[in-house]
């Protein structure tokens, strides 16, 4: 394993905001995929990977190619990252970073392999540059996703990066807008999110025809707050997408139980603390009672148009902030009166109830979200590559 001096010890190779010309980016892209498979081409991507990422603000690749103390793996990039706002704030202070340049996608085994490495230095996250992206087969898909999903609920997040969001990028700016909203996707989906062409076009900071560039201050918090509950209704109308349709007792019935599932969670939280010290079970379980109660509209959510219609009431007419976080008094008395009302045989009365928790699972998913591992790990800031 690493020595915990290493980053203490070393000198950066580069220094902050080294400049890179994404200009230049398809051109290397090519350049990579026309070497030889193997190592030539790994070196390549590796190179090219060093330099976009080391002219992100604050970040700064301090080494390459490091066998761990046992030679038991070798770690492409080691970044360190000051976390500047106009950089990457919401990753931690140290970054492994693997490169996969083969032509067929990454099995699941070898993103284990390297989401094991990230685990074991207690790091939130990591990178996976994989041009092909994981493996493309169902089964083998659904078992990498799930390797995915495991190493995030224990804290150890694996971003992915692909060819063509690569090929999209168009500054420094632009890269750490996208890792951010890759981070926020995968705080809450707990998958290995790939951007379209168009997100990673929306995303671009400098865009000026249909974006409005970056705010600062009050009204960029504001946004902030905003898009993470637009995100996190995202993905309660997944989820709710999922569930079977019932008659409306059936599905009220289900509504409880996912209540009292959420409840039985929080009590086994409180009794085992330490299991699970990023609340990633009560999150889920928050989701799947949001979930529920979406799922209660009279509509066929999977049109666009009603889930458009039940955003926005979610998002702006029902109550937020109220402070009720789960299985709490008031979020018991709250879901209690809302549950009654999804019963009425007012279409109105029954929407305000399903947006009125909604809200609140959402107000909860955001806080869960936003916990920090500084706040629940001892030894966060004493340097945890050990």
């Amino acid at each position: 394993m690493f020595d915990s001096s290493l980053l203490a010890s070393r000198r950066p190779r580069y220094s902050p905001a080294m400049a890179f010309n994404f200009s230049t980016t398809n051109a290397r892209l090519d350049g990579v995929l026309g070497e030889p498979a193997g190592n030539e081409r790994g070196r390549a991507l590796q190179d090219l990977v060093d330099e976009m990422l080391a002219s992100v603000k604050g970040v700064t690749v301090v080494d390459r190619n490091v066998l761990a103390g046992q030679k038991e793996v070798e770690f492409d990039l080691l970044l360190a990252n000051d976390g500047l706002p106009d950089g990457l704030p919401g990753f931690n202070r140290d970054i492994l970073v693997e490169c996969k340049s083969s032509k067929d996608p990454v099995p699941a085994r070898d993103l284990e392999h390297f989401a094991e490495g990230a685990r074991a230095r207690r790091l939130p996250w990591s990178i996976l540059v994989a041009l092909n992206g994981i493996t493309g087969t169902t089964e083998d898909l659904h078992a990498a996703q799930i390797t995915v999903r495991d190493f995030m609920r224990e804290g150890s997040g694996v971003l992915l990066l692909v060819e063509h969001e690569l090929r999209g990028l168009r500054s420094a700016e632009h890269l750490a807008v996208v890792l951010e909203r890759k981070r926020s996707k995968m705080m809450l989906r707990l998958r290995a999110d790939t951007l379209s062409a168009e997100e990673v076009e929306q995303l671009d900071p400098n865009r000026t025809s249909g974006f409005v560039n970056f705010l600062r201050g009050p009204d960029a918090i504001k946004e902030a707050i905003l898009s993470a509950r637009r995100d996190s209704f995202g993905l309660l109308l997944e989820r709710a997408r999922e569930l079977p349709a019932l008659p409306i007792e059936e599905a009220v019935s289900r509504a409880r139980a996912a209540l009292e599932a959420l409840d039985a969670e929080v009590a086994d939280h409180k009794e085992n603390p330490d299991k699970d010290v990023m609340w990633r079970g009560v999150h889920d379980r928050v989701v799947e009672a949001g979930a529920a109660f979406v799922a209660l509209v009279d509509d066929r959510i999977e049109h666009e148009e009603i889930a458009r219609i039940l955003e926005f009431e979610v998002l702006h007419s029902a109550p937020q902030g109220l402070n009720a976080h789960a299985s709490g008094d008031l979020w018991c008395l709250l879901t209690r009166y809302y549950l009654e009302q999804a019963r009425s045989e007012s279409s109105h009365a029954r929407r305000s109830s399903i947006a009125a928790v909604a809200s609140l699972c959402i107000d909860e998913i955001v806080a869960i979200d936003d916990i920090d591992p500084r706040d629940v790990y001892d030894d966060w800031d004493e340097g945890h590559i050990a």
